[in-house]
């Protein structure tokens, strides 16, 4: 299994795992030297629903968490969205932004949720996701984009009778936009690099099974 590594600086640790079929996280905790209970997660529905994170909580809709709490893993799911992991290095938070999620605001409750726990200087990293070759849309994908932000036609390039659009770089426009600065993408394509990551996309037009996911999870410690 592969696993990218963001460069967090201390007390945060970080990582983007690699297709996993069997769901099972005792080896993401382990690379932690936490325990899977100390995991916590959202059901992901592509909202715009942001936790925080505290002593006591259950997973609930949403699709982030946002947390100051130490040896507790926030962990999102993805099989072609993105996975965004953010900290200042004292508030830290991981989202899922697919494209609904993302034009629907889930990286800005995101960050608004960072900032009301004290957050400052916020960095983001974006893992692996569906690559900006690989993310074929039909012309009607755009409407939503467009009437967010007209700015947002720059993320579509024409390809025949269709578009291809640039998921990855879209998110860290909407990252800049809302104050992070500081957002990059590790450069993994989950469509192309069938080797390391399991897509949605991929899979469904082969017609095989829907069972991979990777993992995101990012702790204080």
């Amino acid at each position: 299994m592969s696993v990218v590594i963001p460069a967090f600086e201390a007390p945060v640790k970080a990582a983007f795992f690699g297709s996993d079929a069997k769901r099972d996280y005792n080896h993401i905790t382990a690379h932690f030297g936490l325990h899977e209970q100390d995991m916590a997660f959202v059901k992901q529905e592509h909202t715009n629903i942001c936790h925080i994170v505290s002593s006591g909580y259950e997973t609930q809709i949403g699709d982030a968490l946002v947390t100051i709490e130490k040896n507790k893993l926030l962990a999102v799911i993805t099989a072609d969205c993105a996975p965004v992991l953010f900290t200042d290095g004292h508030v830290i938070a991981a989202a899922h932004a697919g494209w609904k999620g993302t034009v629907y605001g889930v990286l800005e409750n995101t960050i608004a949720k960072m900032k009301e726990m004290g957050a400052g200087n916020i960095r983001a990293v974006i893992g692996p996701c569906i690559g900006p070759q690989s993310y074929e849309v039909s012309p009607d994908f755009l409407a939503p984009f467009m009437a967010d932000d007209k700015k947002a036609a720059q993320f579509f390039r024409p390809q025949g009778e269709k578009y291809l659009f640039n998921l990855p770089a879209y998110v860290i426009f909407r990252l800049q936009r809302a104050g992070v600065q500081d957002a990059s993408w590790v450069g993994q394509d989950t469509y192309k690099q069938e080797d390391l990551y399991y897509s949605y996309r991929r899979a469904t037009q082969r017609g095989e099974p829907s069972t991979g996911r990777q993992v995101s999870a990012i702790g204080i410690f």
